[in-house]
């Protein structure tokens, strides 16, 4: 579907809609149309313009499915709200729309009645014809392995009879290699090689098969993909953090901020700040840091990969003069992710303890053990006696914090 937003067709049908919309001159739009552009919008993370479109199509087409399904989604991922999204479906006019079929089983796996949601879709699959079927099997899968259901996503695709489709290679290429289950004979990355054979000049391929091996740790196989990825698109920035990021597990970090510091303009744009980030990375792991402070004050406020950047902040500068006048910027940041935020609490407590700030660290050690006990557990139980009870720890002296070594290749 990226592609076709990528053409004439649909540059046309955006300009003709931002068009009408601007000067209030009538224009005829189809109900699939403006399906089309709510799904643009939806994808670029604009979803106040798709539910504006959204809002529009539904005067036009009170029933339509696509409209409903966007408000019913962002009802389940923004809200969690299932039964406002179950309302929504109610609305939609043709139940027979294979997209009503898919938004119902999203509502079901949000409302963890997963039996429940495989019965439907099996249901709906035998009412198919038979030249329908793969292409609904395709999208369960696809469905299955976003929400990390893996084994029903292996189900679904056991049901597609054309094994060659691209489709198939690569979500079963990609649900094999990202599950870390089932793949013990490599067929996930060599579905995904096989695509890149298929399709040499689709940077998307080469992209997922960097990805693949990554995850797997085959760092320089990552990089060589990344390089005919960047052979084709000089400009793409995923495939150059991606292979960024390969060389700095790889530990080959000057190479790695050649490539970032060269890139720069671009990477911060498109990487929210997590280029600046691994740029601060490479540079404690060379003892550059002074330097890898500026590069962290730069990120600070911009990384949104929120784990990466706590935990880059810890490994990279625990132990350091940094720390200390970093902690002021990291409290207010950590403001901002809000009062029902159910993470990182642990990392807050540790930097607290650091830097000698007692009282903050009891309140983050609280909120910690409240709010994500395996958290806490993980990364606070080296701070208090073999054997306590969390329960207990707030009213228990800490040990100070072992600094953790700088970062190397398997930590980031």
């Amino acid at each position: 579907m990226e592609e076709y937003y990528n053409t004439k067709e649909f540059r046309k049908l955006l300009r003709r809609y931002q068009k009408a919309r601007r000067t209030g001159v009538s224009d005829y739009f189809m109900a699939s149309e403006l399906g089309d552009i709510i799904q643009y919008y939806a994808v670029q993370g604009k979803n106040d313009k798709a539910m504006e479109v959204s809002d529009f199509t539904l005067n036009l087409y009170p029933g339509a499915v696509e409209p409903l399904a966007f408000k019913a989604r962002y009802a389940l991922s923004v809200e969690d709200d299932p039964d406002q999204a179950q309302a929504y479906a109610d609305l939609v006019e043709d139940k027979t729309d294979v997209e009503y079929y898919y938004l119902v089983a999203e509502i079901l796996i949000h409302k963890e009645e997963i039996g429940t949601m495989e019965n439907y879709l099996r249901a709906r699959y035998a009412e198919l014809s038979k030249k329908d079927k793969d292409e609904f099997a395709l999208d369960v899968a696809q469905m299955m392995d976003d929400y990390r259901l893996t084994e029903l996503a292996l189900s679904w695709l056991d049901l597609v009879k054309d094994r060659k489709h691209p489709d198939y290679k690569s979500i079963k290429g990609k649900v094999l290699v990202f599950s870390g289950l089932h793949d013990v004979d490599g067929e996930g990355e060599r579905l995904l090689e096989e695509l890149t054979n298929d399709e040499p000049y689709n940077v998307d391929r080469w992209l997922d098969l960097a990805q693949a091996q990554k995850s797997k740790q085959h760092n320089k196989e990552c990089v060589e993909s990344c390089d005919y990825a960047i052979a084709i698109d000089p400009q793409n920035a995923k495939a150059i953090y991606l292979k960024g990021g390969a060389l700095v597990a790889m530990e080959h970090y000057e190479e790695a901020l050649e490539l970032f510091k060269s890139n720069n303009d671009l990477l911060k744009k498109e990487t929210d700040g997590l280029s600046s980030l691994t740029v601060a990375i490479c540079l404690t792991a060379l003892g550059r840091d002074e330097e890898s402070y500026q590069w962290l004050d730069d990120a600070i406020w911009t990384c949104k990969d929120q784990l990466m950047f706590f935990m880059a902040i810890y490994f990279c500068f625990a132990g350091t003069k940094y720390l200390p006048r970093l902690y002021p910027q990291l409290k207010r940041v950590f403001a901002l992710l809000g009062k029902n935020n159910k993470h990182y609490w642990s990392y807050m407590a540790l930097m607290a303890l650091e830097v000698d700030q007692m009282e903050d660290f009891r309140h983050y050690l609280q909120q910690a053990i409240k709010r994500n006990p395996d958290e806490a557990q993980l990364m606070l139980s080296s701070l208090f006696p073999i054997g306590s009870d969390m329960a207990d720890w707030p009213s228990l002296t800490p040990q100070k914090p072992i600094i953790p070594p700088k970062p190397n290749h398997g930590q980031f």
